[in-house]
């Protein structure tokens, strides 16, 4: 087993991860992953975090990994992402 993954945040950070995580125009994945660090910070361990969230623990550093790399940024869905709609043309 590696080295434990851990992130300190700032007080800044902390609260707006915090307001993120209650707002109620932000997507809920992102809210998630919001909440991955916040638990991060609070000191409980991955395996924790993924167990409770019923995630996999891959999913769990792959957040993690991500907030090291790119910040808040890294919180939401990149453009483009999922299913795009289909419509059958009738008639045609």
């Amino acid at each position: 087993m590696g080295c434990r993954l851990r992130i300190w945040l700032t007080t800044e950070e902390k609260q707006t991860l915090e307001e993120l995580r209650r707002a109620n125009r932000v997507p809920q994945r992102t809210k998630e992953r919001a909440t991955v660090l916040l638990l991060n910070t609070r000191g409980l361990k991955n395996e924790q975090i993924a167990q409770g969230l019923g995630w996999a623990l891959s999913t769990v550093r792959h957040r993690i990994h991500r907030w090291q790399r790119r910040g808040l940024v890294g919180l939401w869905d990149a453009p483009g992402r999922g299913g795009k709609p289909s419509y059958m043309m009738s008639g045609k």
